[in-house]
Parts: structure tokens; C-alpha cells; sequence
């Protein structure tokens, strides 16, 4: 009698443990940044009735699970709840940038700065390296500077008129390579005019 009481007791505990999170049973606006019970990432993507669904993707995260991400950490880091899909769109906006790695962002959300870290070092650098450059805006500009007069007049390619923009390891290094324009020569177009002949004396 008692172990069945104790068995049941277990049973009803386990079933509505909070802490159990399972990405396709979340709502709209838990899904993101949340980590499922088998750490792996929670991701939010629209459905072609144009509503949102919660998956769960091939991420996996280490020493993470069964976490929706915290209003608190959500400002200190400049994150929307409701964010489609996962993206480093982040690194290319400086004042985003600058939140991930504000103290109130990167001391006290772990999940956050883990996500953001790999996001990084697909990108083929490091989340130290992009605050580092974020913290030292002067520094940055000098570097973008020094290297487009180096490049010379820009190339058409990436202006702000709804053309492509540049990639973000270009924007990043100072190394990026000159455009398909870079170099040529400027010829001026020399036009004779032809004088009118003056007009005859009445």
C-alpha cells in the first residue's frame, strides 16, 4: 500500500515537472533562445498560414537544458522574444552587438552568450574579438578608413540604394579585397564647342 502510494506520488511529480521542455509544446513568445530537455536549441519559424510554430533543431548546446530564456537576460542582451529562426544578423548591427556584450548581458546569461559564441566562430572569428572591436568604435573606423583609401573610389558593388551589402568578413577586415573598379583610371571627355558666327549688320 505504502509503495503504491509512493509510486503514484512519483508518477503525478514527474508528469507535471516544469522543467521539462519540449520545443513543440512551447508558445510563441517561449520559444526562442529556449533549450529543450535534450539541449538542443528551440527555434521559432512561420507557417505558411502565416502563424509561428516552435521546433526543434539540430543545435545542440552543452551543459544547457531544459531553459526558456528569461525576460531579464532578453532586455540585457537587446533580444526580441519573439525572434525568427537563428541568425548572426546581430554581429552586423553595432548597437546589438554592443548589448551581447554589455556586463548585464554577458555576466549573467549564459545561454545567450553560448548561442551568440557559436554564432561567431561560424562566422570565422570570435564574440571576444567582435566586443573587443565594438568597445573601440575609433579604433574601427580608423581601420575602415585606412583600407578604403587604400582601395581607392568604391565600387558600385554594396552602396546603400538597394544594392548587395558587403559580406560581414569584409565589413570586419580591414583586408577585404578592392571592387571591380578599383584602380581605373578617370578620362576626361574633352567637347569643342564651335563659336555662332556673328550676325550681319542691318
Amino acid at each position: 500500500m505504502v509503495v503504491a502510494l509512493v509510486l503514484s506520488l512519483s508518477l503525478a511529480f514527474s508528469s507535471a515537472h516544469p522543467n521539462q521542455v519540449i520545443c513543440e509544446h512551447l508558445k510563441e513568445n517561449e520559444c526562442a533562445f529556449a533549450v529543450s530537455s535534450a539541449s538542443r536549441r528551440c527555434v521559432l519559424e512561420k507557417t505558411e498560414q502565416d502563424g509561428y510554430q516552435c521546433k526543434t533543431s539540430d543545435v545542440s548546446v552543452d551543459k544547457i537544458s531544459n531553459h526558456i530564456e528569461t525576460y531579464a537576460c532578453l532586455g540585457a542582451c537587446g533580444l526580441e522574444r519573439k525572434t525568427v529562426g537563428i541568425s548572426s544578423d546581430a554581429f552586423l548591427e553595432s548597437s546589438s552587438l554592443e548589448k551581447i556584450c554589455s556586463p548585464g548581458c554577458s555576466n549573467n546569461c549564459p545561454n545567450i552568450v553560448d548561442l551568440f559564441t557559436n554564432l561567431a566562430s561560424g562566422e570565422g572569428t570570435s564574440l571576444s574579438d567582435l566586443c573587443e572591436q565594438s568597445a573601440n568604435p575609433h579604433r574601427k573606423a580608423a581601420e575602415i578608413s585606412s583600407s578604403e583609401a587604400a582601395l581607392g573610389p568604391a565600387s558600385s558593388d554594396g552602396d546603400a540604394e538597394g544594392k548587395p551589402h558587403r559580406k560581414m568578413e569584409e565589413v570586419l577586415s580591414p583586408d577585404a579585397a578592392p571592387g571591380p573598379n578599383a584602380g581605373l583610371e578617370m578620362h576626361t571627355l574633352e567637347i569643342q564647342v564651335e563659336a555662332p558666327s556673328p550676325s550681319p549688320s542691318a
